[in-house]
């Protein structure tokens, strides 16, 4: 039996304007190494893609822990193809979170749409016949195909219409079809579910598309998720760990197991998704102890003077000179807050002066539609890391604004530039893709521009995605550009969520085997222990935690005995290390006294840039 859990009911939203799949270059995303060939791993769950010369190889990947990571190996079940070699692919459109695929072959071109968290992939030909051949499979005819059993799992390739099935051997397979039609689809683990796939209406998706709404009256973020078919039949799909889906009320008809977690199988043709409203304050809270406040001032002005030092100058690339950017801007906003007039005119001098140097580093490149950095680290030229990088500076310059808004002409239309390359909303429009970086279906951010990886695209540092977003919110607020501000709040709410359940493990979690509490990297088809840059545990989980912004109240989600203890458990007095600054931060969010007493034990400010900054978030606290 099918197990009937009701997910609750909610409202509903418009459908979908157009099935006009964009073409603009799309960096950043699950897909983007399909732009090459031969590609890396497509990771769409249920099921996993790739193109090669052997044509669409498809693999159905289970989920394996190790100490230090949850993995799901590409491991190809079966090629598709029409008989010949494979000589490109090519990506001819794309909508929210499905994407069409040209395979081009000596007889013809075929074409492959594949979908995120459907079981489907659908598959058009220039003639009748589909080539399929599989390795350590079993294979059975059904009636439009073949069912494909490895172990437990299974998935069945079948043709549309009138269809015949040639079973050459025991792995080879011709399939004909007389509407030159297949899909193939992933069977959810558990009862037998061959009838439920094989009734399935034949409905390939044409156009995905999600809209939100921003209501902070209501304190809620609805999103609701919507697909144009032929024939708009309630269709199969799946609820992700992520989703807290509202409306409407869905029968559960099966599952999978993923590197992600575990995905309902549910059917329908939309469905909506609820968040709370995040808190994102434009500056810090006052402190309201005498003493802690004259604690903060005191630090604030060793602060200034070392920002004002020109030995401390800042770092000439993209990124370093960002998080420089990042603890200026946060003492900016402290020597407001308890005010330090001259400091504050000082230290803004000191920002108006880098900015406007800073924003003559970026130019646009047409074939990229990128807005990249000349002084470029960690790729930004391919589309690494963009929202890492541009955070910084939108947040800065949304600062600056504040306190000098006669700058807007000179920096509105860089900054501008900067939102639109990672955060655009325009469907419509050329010059950058809708919502760069960010991933709807799976709810989070992706930082590698090309994702040739076997694993997929990855994100490492969800605290720094969380700073764009928030960056972007704000600077729409002191541009009053409602739209760009609501942008950013969706955003926020959207990775922040993510955050929680795929690095976190909250109400997700990890599978026995994995032996931490949270995972720093995760990939498409991968989430690991681990950093881009240092195997040091203080690093891994720091990457998580910086920059310390108004926004970074969210911590307190994270701050708890499993986190901290694992933390405390893996490195040596924490409060001592290079990122020791940021460790007691965390530390204050979870145990308040606790990261008090250790205030005189922190060493260095390297996390967060400035002293003053770890003083404002302990007492704060407090």
């Amino acid at each position: 039996m099918h197990n009937r859990q009701k997910i609750t009911t909610f409202v509903t939203a418009t459908l979908p304007s157009s099935s006009r799949l964009r073409t603009v270059y799309k960096t950043n995303s699950w897909f983007s190494s399909a732009y090459h060939f031969p590609s890396y791993p497509l990771f769409a769950f249920p099921g996993a893609y790739k193109f090669s010369e052997q044509g669409l190889s498809v693999a159905y990947p289970l989920p394996n822990a190790t100490q230090n990571a949850v993995f799901g190996v590409f491991d190809e079940w079966c090629h598709l193809n029409i008989g010949g070699k494979v000589t490109d692919a090519k990506i001819t459109g794309y909508g929210d979170w499905n994407v069409e695929i040209a395979v081009v072959e000596p007889l013809g071109t075929w074409q492959v749409s594949l979908i995120q968290g459907f079981p489907f992939a659908y598959l058009s030909m220039p003639q009748k016949n589909l080539h399929i051949f599989c390795r350590s499979v079993t294979i059975a005819k059904t009636q439009k195909g073949v069912l494909v059993t490895r172990g437990q799992q299974r998935m069945i390739i079948e043709g549309n219409g009138a269809t015949s099935v040639d079973l050459r051997s025991a792995t080879d397979v011709d399939l004909a079809s007389d509407r030159k039609q297949y899909r193939i689809a992933f069977l959810p683990s558990g009862d037998d579910q061959v009838a439920l796939f094989e009734k399935q209406a034949w409905q390939p998706i044409k156009q995905t598309r999600m809209e939100w709404q921003v209501d902070p009256s209501k304190k809620v973020i609805q999103t609701t998720y919507r697909w144009i078919t032929g024939t708009n039949q309630p269709l199969l799909f799946t609820i992700w760990p992520h989703m807290q889906v509202v409306s409407p009320s869905l029968s559960q008809r099966g599952s999978y197991q993923t590197v992600y977690g575990e995905l309902r199988l549910v059917e329908g043709n939309a469905f909506t998704t609820v968040l709370p409203f995040p808190d994102l304050p434009e500056t810090f809270s006052k402190v309201t102890n005498a003493s802690y406040q004259e604690a903060i001032r005191s630090q604030v002005q060793k602060d200034t003077l070392l920002y004002m030092d020109v030995k401390s100058d800042p770092p000439p690339g993209v990124y370093f000179r960002g998080t420089w950017l990042g603890g200026l801007t946060s003492l900016i906003q402290l020597a407001d807050l308890y005010d330090l007039r001259v400091e504050r005119e000082q230290l803004l001098n000191k920002l108006e002066e880098v900015i406007k140097m800073s924003v003559t580093n970026f130019t646009y490149n047409p074939t990229l539609h990128l807005y990249v950095a000349t002084n470029a680290e960690f790729g930004n030229e391919k589309g690494n890391d963009h929202h890492f990088h541009y955070g910084y500076y939108i947040r800065a310059a949304a600062v600056l604004l504040r306190f000098r808004p006669y700058l807007s002409k000179g920096l509105s239309p860089v900054i501008g530039e900067m939102v639109d390359d990672i955060a655009s909303t325009n469907r419509d429009q050329e010059r950058y893709p809708f919502l760069r970086t960010f991933s709807p279906y799976e709810g989070h951010s992706w930082a590698d521009g090309e994702a040739k990886f076997d694993d997929g695209n990855n994100q490492e540092s969800t605290s720094e995605a969380l700073n764009a977003w928030y960056a972007v919110a704000i600077w729409g607020k002191i541009t009053k550009n409602s739209q760009t501000e609501q942008t950013g709040t969706w955003l926020f709410a959207q990775e922040l969520r993510a955050a929680q359940v795929y690095w976190f493990g909250i109400n997700n979690p990890f599978p026995n085997g994995y032996q931490h509490q949270m995972a720093s990297l995760v990939w498409g088809g991968k989430r690991e222990f681990a950093t881009w840059f240092s195997p040091d545990p203080m690093h891994i989980y720091g990457i998580q935690l910086l920059p310390i912004t108004p926004a970074s109240g969210y911590l307190a989600t994270l701050a708890n005995q499993r986190t901290i203890g694992e933390i405390q458990a893996l490195v040596k007095e924490p409060q001592k290390h290079e990122w020791g600054d940021l460790y007691t931060s965390f530390l204050s969010f979870f145990d308040k006294k606790g990261a008090q007493t250790l205030l005189g034990d922190v060493r260095s400010a390297a996390g967060m840039k400035i002293r003053s900054l770890l003083y404002q978030t302990v007492y704060q606290n407090l």
